[in-house]
């Protein structure tokens, strides 16, 4: 990270989408309220922030499986900060692209083998339907929702990487399968999980820094973040 603040030499790319109403949510309804509860009454404009730790851009802990894993109070801020390896599968995703070992081997012919530590980040296009929930989600009347994620063996390949956290610009690694089974196996290994990012396509496939800095809840199993992608020149 060497003159990593030098800003007259940084591109800083912001991987965060806003939070409103009316965003793509798990469940499908609106669950983010946002109001003002004094007016400058009193000089001053106080609001108030309803929502469920799970939403928008977000970071999912190993405590979100379990009670036994780690809850946010348990990690140093620097977890969260690390080398970034982008896989590119935006031309070929669609709603049923399942990302595989053979897609991560490919990247790694050109890019190298993903190191220990990083953190790894799929862009799948997915985002580009951001502000179409009912796309984004992509649930069918059977209630099983469909767009680009992970195989289990993608994620066991990088497990074997020893990857610091997992990342896509969808609304989860895990789509139609009721299972979850990136979720169990990378927050079974203590990795964590971002969900929801955005302009991923901005960011080199190796040679950006991320940072992923969630709201400081102590026991939070999962919590907002903002993301950022730091490129130095």
């Amino acid at each position: 990270m060497t003159n990593i603040f030098d800003l007259k030499r940084t591109t800083i790319i912001d991987l965060t989408h806003s939070l409103e109403p009316n965003i793509p949510t798990w469940s499908g309804e609106n669950e983010f309220e946002h109001k003002n509860v004094e007016y400058y009454t009193k000089g001053f404009l106080n609001q108030v922030l309803t929502i469920p730790l799970g939403i928008g851009t977000h970071i999912d802990l190993p405590a979100h499986i379990s009670s036994r894993y780690k809850y946010q109070g348990s990690y140093d801020v620097s977890t969260f900060i690390a080398p970034a390896y982008v896989l590119d599968v935006s031309r070929r995703a669609n709603e049923k692209y399942l990302i595989s070992t053979k897609d991560i081997e490919n990247f790694e012919s050109f890019e190298g083998k993903i190191p220990p530590h990083s953190i790894f980040i799929a862009y799948t296009g997915w985002s580009k339907f951001w502000n179409d929930p009912q796309k984004y989600c992509n649930k069918n009347s059977d209630g099983i929702r469909h767009f680009p994620s992970f195989s289990i063996e993608a994620c066991e390949l990088l497990v074997e990487r020893n990857i610091q956290g997992l990342g896509i610009d969808a609304l989860s690694p895990d789509s139609s399968d009721p299972r979850f089974p990136a979720h169990q196996l990378m927050l079974q290994n203590n990795k964590f999980i971002i969900e929801n990012l955005a302009n991923c396509d901005k960011l080199p496939h190796k040679g950006a820094w991320v940072f992923i800095l969630p709201m400081n809840i102590k026991y939070a199993s999962e919590a907002p973040v903002r993301a950022i992608g730091i490129i130095q020149q």
